[in-house]
């Protein structure tokens, strides 16, 4: 695993602090759902799953490039099951390449021609969304820990 380095998009954090972020994101998302704010529950939600995503990435000596830098672009490789390249060849599950999907394509972020019905079960399966994202992450990092160890 490579160190610290503030001035790195990646390495500014370790793969615990990513994950503790992520679940800070997650908890925003969390809020403005409960606040009916779709679109900022939506960007958070999408946040956390990135912010989760950073660990693995973090783990790395050199990043996985097909993962991109941005917290989209990764849930663009992940909804396509792209897999790490590096130490942990282990393919991305279906449901995370389908948790990936979900944050995607939810039309909260799309163009507001339509007015969106908000409903608890819309809102609790993107955070569903996210939260299997993390998911992944964390046990990804585990394991790495643990083969470390």
């Amino acid at each position: 695993m490579p160190g610290r380095d503030s001035t790195h998009w990646l390495l500014r954090f370790s793969p615990d602090e990513w994950l503790r972020a992520g679940m800070r994101e997650l908890n925003v998302a969390k809020e403005s759902f409960a606040r009916h704010a779709a679109r900022p529950g939506l960007a958070s939600a999408r946040r956390a799953a990135g912010m989760g995503w950073n660990a693995v990435l973090a783990l790395e000596e050199t990043p996985d490039s097909k993962f991109g830098r941005s917290y989209a672009e990764h849930l663009v490789a992940l909804a396509e099951g792209k897999q790490l390249d590096t130490t942990d060849p282990t393919p991305i599950p279906e449901e995370v390449r389908a948790a990936a999907r979900r944050l995607l394509e939810d039309p909260a972020a799309g163009r507001q021609e339509v007015v969106q019905i908000l409903t608890p079960r819309r809102d609790g399966a993107l955070l569903d969304a996210a939260e299997t994202i993390l998911a992944e992450a964390l046990s990804r990092v585990v394991r790495r820990s643990s083969a470390a160890s």
